[in-house]
């Protein structure tokens, strides 16, 4: 008794006599397949997104508070371009300092005068939190693709004297064509090129405060932004990090987590908390609350092809007349649940890579990798023969000599 050539007639069968059915039941798989894809893509790309805010997996951070040897820096940056490493953007940050071009009498309250010449002193509480600081930080480049970025990028042009400031700061506040003027910062004459938000995390807060300044003025801390080259013939280097690109592999990240070592033996190191980027685990709880939706539906979905095999009892019956035993039965209907289910898998699936295109416009960038759409669509096909099964054991166990009763 050849079993494929009875579950392939059966399909056919199916496709033929009840076509409006088994169409649905193919949509419906189809549908059930693709959305899993989907939902796990845009959860992917939000835990992607959060693991490149939170740079979990893609930053590396040198620090000491008693500088960091510029020789050092140079002959990384020298091996980042001899690896070319050229999408690794490096970012190093200044102490923490008064703002020296800043207007006194814009800070006065309660008729107490606040003194420039204080900048050194933690006592005056009054003084510590009106007064804004700076922090200086030299990139290697800044190319940005969020909306608030105006201007040019570092690398278009080799401008003079480029600074980008922070979209918040008092300047574009209080200037709104600030853009290609000049500004002083630490008695130095910057051209704003461009605006954008510039991001300042308390840890390189805490590793720049080398005056231990009180850290309730920590949110008047404007930061700005100045080329590399600018920044290592002018200031001195407390933090610096690297943020490399998910495309790296894992043995290359290791590679610049090995050379940082190496090389900064005297700073305080922080590496990756992980190397590998985001991964399935990442959003476990996300797949089995899915997995629950997908069983609630599949319960409904498969009720069309429980129906059809309800319908052909003593088609099943006759098999067992011709030699099918127990077994048999329970296969051929299984493996008709699952051929079912695999072909509408492979049909989904590839309706997930065709419009991927048109997800990456809708903001879901993150592309599934082959293996993981195999590993999560198996929970369909596990689900759609554990259902199936409930009915193949009860049509299995009915006995020829019922075929009149029932």
């Amino acid at each position: 008794m050849n079993i494929f050539k009875i579950v392939y007639k059966d399909i056919k069968k199916f496709m033929m006599e009840k076509t409006i059915l088994f169409v649905v039941l193919m949509i419906s798989l189809i549908v059930t397949a693709l959305a899993f894809c989907i939902f796990i893509a845009n959860n992917m790309h939000m835990a992607n997104i959060m693991n490149e805010y939170r740079n979990v997996s893609n930053k590396y951070t040198i620090s000491n508070k008693k500088k960091i040897n510029k020789e050092s820096v140079n002959k990384l940056n020298k091996w980042l371009e001899e690896k070319n490493y050229n999408d690794i953007k490096v970012n190093l940050y200044s102490d923490i300092l008064l703002r020296d071009d800043v207007d006194v009498s814009m800070f006065q309250s309660d008729g107490i005068h606040l003194d420039s010449s204080k900048k050194d002193n933690n006592n005056d509480e009054n003084f510590a939190i009106r007064m804004p600081y700076d922090i200086i930080i030299g990139m290697n480049n800044n190319v940005s693709s969020r909306e608030s970025f105006i201007g040019k990028t570092m690398a278009e042009e080799d401008v003079n004297n480029y600074i980008m400031i922070d979209i918040n700061s008092e300047e574009a506040s209080r200037d709104p064509f600030v853009l290609n003027n000049t500004i002083k910062i630490r008695n130095k004459d910057y051209i704003v090129k461009s605006i954008d938000r510039i991001d300042i995390t308390p840890q390189m807060i805490d590793h720049c405060n080398v005056y231990n300044y009180n850290k309730g003025t920590l949110g008047y801390i404007e930061p700005v932004a100045v080329k590399m080259s600018d920044f290592m013939n002018n200031y001195d280097i407390y933090t610096m990090d690297l943020i490399v690109p998910n495309s790296l592999k894992k043995s290359q990240k290791e590679e610049i987590g090995t050379f940082i070592q190496e090389n900064f033996k005297n700073d305080e190191i922080s590496l990756p908390q992980r190397i590998e980027d985001v991964k399935l685990s990442d959003i476990q709880s996300d797949i089995i609350m899915f997995s629950v939706l997908v069983i609630l539906a599949l319960i409904n979905i498969l009720a069309l092809f429980i129906y059809w095999i309800d319908k052909n009892w003593r088609k099943y019956i006759i098999y067992r007349i011709c030699g099918a035993n127990q077994k048999n039965i329970y296969k051929i209907i299984i493996l008709e649940a699952t051929v079912i289910c695999i072909i509408s898998i492979i049909i989904g699936v590839t309706i997930y890579y065709l419009i991927t295109p048109l997800l990456a416009k809708m903001y879901t960038t993150y592309i599934l990798a082959l293996k993981d759409i195999c590993l999560f669509q198996l929970i369909v096909v596990v689900l759609v023969i554990y259902i199936t099964s409930i009915e193949a054991i009860k049509i299995s166990k009915i006995s020829p000599r019922y075929m009149e009763r029932r």
